[in-house]
């Protein structure tokens, strides 16, 4: 989620991950920061979508400040043997 610049271009400031997309996009109605836009993408596989968001979490947090507090939570379908590519978690 995010919002645009002056210049039109797409500034990422939360990465996240939702098995029911509109509850997760309302739990963020009452969050003090305002996301204008939001992009998705699909993935059927839970532990993939984690991936996809740790790789996303990273990539963007180098890139500008996020509003996301924590590290994405592994999904309860992976044991200890599946972390983070990017940091291990």
């Amino acid at each position: 989620m995010g919002v645009l610049d002056d210049d039109g271009n797409f500034i990422v400031t939360y990465v996240g991950r939702a098995q029911d997309l509109e509850k997760r996009l309302k739990e963020h109605d009452n969050d003090p920061h305002y996301y204008e836009y939001f992009s998705v993408r699909y993935e059927p596989n839970e532990l993939r979508r984690y991936y996809i968001e740790c790789r996303e979490y990273h990539y963007w947090r180098k890139k500008f400040p996020l509003y996301n507090k924590n590290h994405p939570a592994k999904p309860a379908c992976c044991d200890d043997k599946y972390t983070c590519p990017d940091c291990g978690r």
